[in-house]
């Protein structure tokens, strides 16, 4: 009888019946799916200044960058080859996340003649620099932030000796504006970030 009563308490322990346990997930049922990881709940996965992006920097090896994507990510890449101007061209390496909402790739990694990353780019507004600029932030939110910011030849603003961070801008309606304008210093508010990189 005792035998009996030690055998029962010990099956439902096991099975969770017992002491409010766990019970273990059922063969058929499953597995939880894991919660893609966000700006929101991990600011320093898309972080963009002091020569990294992310948890991404240029002395890392395309394996490492891979790794990263793929794994601690959850995302996935494509290789690619691009022009790179004057008649040359590129190999880069397209990141896609899961919180992409279109086909534009979140961080492109473009690839020195030896196969290394020279440059990291971030194309997604997930990936923030200092005080909360971001792919998609206006020249007046910029300069509201920066004031001393300056646009250079063909919309590329430098920006922020602290940070090291540079960012590609273009305007949504004037194209060309400072060949047609002649005054860099004055660039249309419909400016807009399209990318940041760092060095």
């Amino acid at each position: 009888m005792i035998g009996a009563f030690v055998m029962t308490v010990f099956l439902l322990t096991m099975l969770g019946g017992c002491g409010g346990g766990s019970r273990p997930a059922s063969a058929g049922q499953p597995a939880p799916v894991p919660q893609a990881k966000t700006a929101a709940t991990h600011p320093e996965m898309f972080a963009v200044g002091n020569g990294k992006i992310g948890l991404f920097h240029k002395n890392m090896s395309v394996i490492e960058a891979k790794k990263l994507i793929t794994g601690t990510y959850g995302g996935r890449f494509e290789e690619a080859n691009e022009p790179a101007g004057e008649g040359t061209t590129a190999n880069v390496i397209n990141a896609y996340f899961a919180g992409a909402v279109d086909k534009q790739p979140s961080l492109k990694f473009t690839l020195n003649s030896k196969g290394d990353i020279y440059r990291i780019e971030a194309l997604s507004a997930e990936f923030k620099a200092a005080k909360g600029l971001h792919v998609g932030s206006t020249w007046p939110e910029i300069r509201q932030v920066y004031p001393q910011a300056k646009v250079t030849v063909e919309g590329v603003v430098a920006f922020f000796a602290p940070e090291n961070v540079t960012c590609r801008l273009k305007a949504k309606t004037t194209v060309d504006w400072w060949k047609q304008k002649g005054d860099e210093a004055n660039p249309p508010d419909d400016l807009t970030i399209v990318s940041l990189y760092t060095y």
